[in-house]
């Protein structure tokens, strides 16, 4: 679904200054997009690390049919995306968690420069 997504703001992104903002919240999926537009030099990236869970995916959850001990494993690796795991996606500029509620304001700051 995020395809849709990235194609509107790449092909904006020469146009229109563009930040994306994003925080340790950010997770899965969230972090693909991040990576992705991060790469991107035209779309500016604030905030803080992502969460750095990606390098799995498709997490499943099995109980033995007998004494109905849960273990949960994935299905897929993700190689590449490895050197991030729990260490997240870091913005072209780290903004101080602190100060979260400001984020928005130094944003629009730093665009307007």
């Amino acid at each position: 679904m995020y395809n849709q997504l990235l194609k509107i703001l790449k092909s904006n992104s020469k146009k229109i200054k563009i930040a994306v903002v994003y925080n340790k919240r950010c997770a899965s999926a969230c972090e693909e997009v991040a990576l992705i537009l991060t790469e991107n030099k035209n779309i500016k990236s604030f905030g803080e690390n992502t969460n750095g869970q990606f390098a799995y995916g498709f997490v499943k959850a099995y109980k033995t049919p007998n004494c109905g001990f849960s273990f949960i494993i994935t299905t897929k690796k993700y190689s590449e995306r490895l050197k991030y795991e729990y260490v997240g996606v870091q913005p072209e500029e780290i903004l101080d968690k602190e100060n979260e509620s400001d984020w928005i304001k130094i944003i629009e700051k730093k665009l307007s420069e």
